[in-house]
């Protein structure tokens, strides 16, 4: 099972990530690029900001599995860390030094500060509020490792309390939020701004819905208690609520996400789907992409259209989407393996049961 779940999960992951790639090329800056957003009501580009939800389906289901496999938090955070810092310490020198390169980012010349919420994994918003400075993120897309964080944080936590009865515990933290915010939508609960904040800014539990789905498939694939898929199935409609803004398209896209990861876990053919090329190499590649390429696709979109203005209008992001890719590439095979073998020398809890790192 092992060999083929992570082959179906990095098929998943390079999905992800080009949905992802597409919003962000195609529809979310028509400012910047208005002839290659010309299309952006396309689904496939307008919904594609959907491909986070998925990430965050996957890491509930890759989380839970890693849980059991450590033997405490600190050793579960640990492994987290060293799973995430190397490729974000790779892409915040890259960002920073190439952004005088790359004049047209939407994200606009970073100051030395802005590479500390990445490194940090800590919203520019809390670094603001302690230091009175404005920092900001290098990338937009760093705000779902925040997220990712989080979820780290508190279901590590509550798992190592109560193993058996977490997934409990955090499937009710997040019905928890969904009764404050419909309490707050329908005008019930007028005054709780301050809790509201709290829940959705501070703590980021309006996306907890997205992670305890992806627990509850894995403890369907492993278990095939058909318990987990409905719970899944009665979180889905609370989770898209909460983050669709009662868009139509969005509501359908995001189901349609949602059967895709099912069925990724529980179909044979779709596993083998996207188990082929080129779903597993962009999986294989997912996260260092994620984090580099939305605002330069964006200025090699603006230098594309000027340098090479035979390419027709929808084509313009593509060299920049390759280049990306390429780099991305490199980071996944050389660099970031480099960097988390020479951290991993540092083994602050002992030898672990298990080397390695999901």
């Amino acid at each position: 099972m092992n060999k083929e779940r992570i082959t179906q999960l990095d098929g998943l992951r390079g999905l992800a990530i080009l949905l992802v790639i597409f919003f962000h090329a195609y529809a979310r800056w028509p400012q910047h690029v208005p002839w290659a957003t010309a299309h952006s009501e396309f689904p496939l580009f307008k919904y594609g900001w959907m491909g986070v939800e998925l990430f965050f389906m996957i890491s509930g289901f890759v989380i839970y599995m890693t849980l059991e496999r450590c033997n405490g938090l600190w050793e579960f955070l640990y492994k987290r860390w060293l799973r995430l810092f190397p490729a974000m310490l790779i892409a915040t020198v890259l960002v920073f030094f190439s952004s005088d390169l790359f004049r047209e980012r939407p994200a606009g010349t970073p100051q030395w500060y802005d590479a500390i919420p990445g490194l940090l994994f800590l919203e520019p918003g809390i670094l603001s509020k302690i230091f009175g400075v404005d920092f900001s993120s290098l990338e937009g897309a760093f705000w779902s490792l925040y997220v990712e964080v989080k979820f780290y944080l508190i279901f590590g936590t509550i798992y190592f309390i109560n193993k058996k009865k977490s997934l409990h515990v955090l499937i009710l933290i997040f019905l928890v939020v969904c009764i404050f915010y419909l309490g707050k939508y329908l005008g019930f609960l007028t005054d709780s701004n301050f809790l509201i904040k709290i829940l959705f800014n501070l703590l980021s539990l309006n996306y907890f819905g997205w992670f305890c789905i992806g627990a509850l498939i894995y403890l369907f694939k492993k278990n095939g208690a058909a318990k987990y898929l409905i719970g899944a199935c009665v979180l889905l409609p609370l989770a898209l609520e909460l983050n669709t803004g009662r868009d139509p398209g969005a509501l359908i896209f995001g189901m349609g996400v949602f059967l895709i990861f099912v069925g990724a876990n529980s179909s044979k053919a779709l596993a083998k789907l996207l188990s082929r090329f080129p779903f597993v190499f962009f999986g294989f590649l997912s996260y260092p992409l994620y984090l580099i390429h939305e605002n330069l696709i964006i200025a090699m979109t603006v230098k594309s259209r000027l340098w090479a203005k035979w390419l027709p209008d929808m084509l313009t992001p593509v060299p920049g989407m390759l280049i990306v890719t390429i780099v991305a590439y490199i980071i996944a095979s050389y660099l970031e393996p480099s960097v988390r073998m020479r951290l991993s020398t540092f083994k602050p809890f002992g030898s672990f049961r298990n080397g390695r790192v999901d």
